[in-house]
């Protein structure tokens, strides 16, 4: 008897196992073509969305070519930007002149640094009294490096300066252009 009563209680715990396990399944499925529905839905969307944007710019293509006044109106628009871009770079002069010092300090540390540690190699074979020969070629040495710097700078401020005396060249015969033309207009 308790053989029998052994059996039947495993087949129960087998059935309810069983019904317990068709029903996690069946959640799972459930759960499963809600998430590949969605994800489906979500996809489709996105293309949808683009495909949106494509036909919009094509459209719009289209519509700009079909005027004749759009190449104007753009030019129009460029040097509005221009203006307002032009005018709120008017507020920040003090921030330019800021980094250009502290660009040039930056410059001017680095050559004193190496000057310094010029001066210091310099130093250093005079006091350990070395021949005047090995003096010498340290001395000249600092003196090709002191003329190819000096000659750096000189360069670049001439090209700088230059650069400015051609924009300054450019406007001011622009400026004479217009009035000859104003001129010969009115």
């Amino acid at each position: 008897q308790r053989a029998a009563t052994n059996r039947i209680a495993a087949h129960w715990r087998g059935h309810t196992a069983r019904k317990e396990v068709k029903c996690r399944h069946t959640a799972a499925r459930r759960v499963q073509r809600c998430f590949r529905l969605h994800r489906t839905q979500l996809h489709n969307k996105m293309r949808q969305d683009a495909a949106a944007k494509i036909a919009a710019v094509w459209r719009g293509r289209g519509s700009r070519r079909s005027k004749p006044y759009g190449h104007s109106a753009r030019k129009i628009q460029a040097r509005f930007r221009g203006v307002l871009i032009r005018k709120s770079l008017r507020r920040w002069p003090d921030a330019a002149t800021r980094i250009q010092a502290w660009l040039r300090g930056m410059r001017l540390r680095w050559r004193l640094r190496i000057c310094v540690a010029l001066m210091i190699a310099i130093q250093r074979l005079a006091r350990a009294r070395l021949g005047a020969v090995e003096l010498e070629r340290v001395s000249k040495a600092v003196l090709a490096c002191q003329r190819r710097l000096r000659g750096y700078y000189g360069r670049w401020w001439l090209a700088e300066n230059q650069d400015r005396a051609t924009q300054l060249q450019a406007f001011w015969r622009s400026v004479a252009a217009r009035q000859h033309f104003m001129l010969r207009v009115l």
